[in-house]
């Protein structure tokens, strides 16, 4: 079945991220809140990203070089994220709430929308960095 359907994997992922990059309004990186919050998120994602990297390999105990470049990789973001922060918008629950609550929906619609266009320039960059240093094991 998975190899069937291999096929259908590209035209399905371009259509999820047209579907998804159409919900980014330009004009939350004009709205200082939301880039205020979305760099809060960043920052915050970052610090639990290399702090559980960080535990997660002292834990393991993987070599230092790991624990030190392995949360750069773990920047970047997009699929999953995208797909919930749509799912929740789109949930029937939130659909019949009051207009502050759809209000609230939309600002965390648009928080990570950006954060993801961020994490998604700064991390593939940040990722080969981490691959380039690690690989000195």
């Amino acid at each position: 079945i998975l190899h069937s359907l291999e096929n259908l994997a590209p035209p399905l992922y371009a259509a999820f991220f047209a579907i998804a990059g159409s919900e980014l309004n330009i004009s939350v990186f004009s709205s200082g809140r939301i880039i205020f919050l979305g760099l809060i998120f960043i920052l915050a994602r970052a610090i639990g990203k290399f702090g559980g990297v960080s535990v997660g390999a002292t834990l393991a105990g993987s070599d230092r070089l790991i624990r030190k470049y392995l949360g750069f990789s773990m920047l970047p973001q997009a699929g999953v994220a995208i797909g919930l922060v749509l799912f929740l918008q789109s949930s029937p629950v939130f659909a019949s709430c009051s207009a502050e609550l759809t209000s609230v929906v939309d600002t965390m619609v648009s928080i990570v929308l950006f954060s993801v266009f961020i994490n998604e320039l700064a991390g593939p960059p940040l990722s080969r960095y981490a691959v380039i240093k690690g690989a000195t094991l």
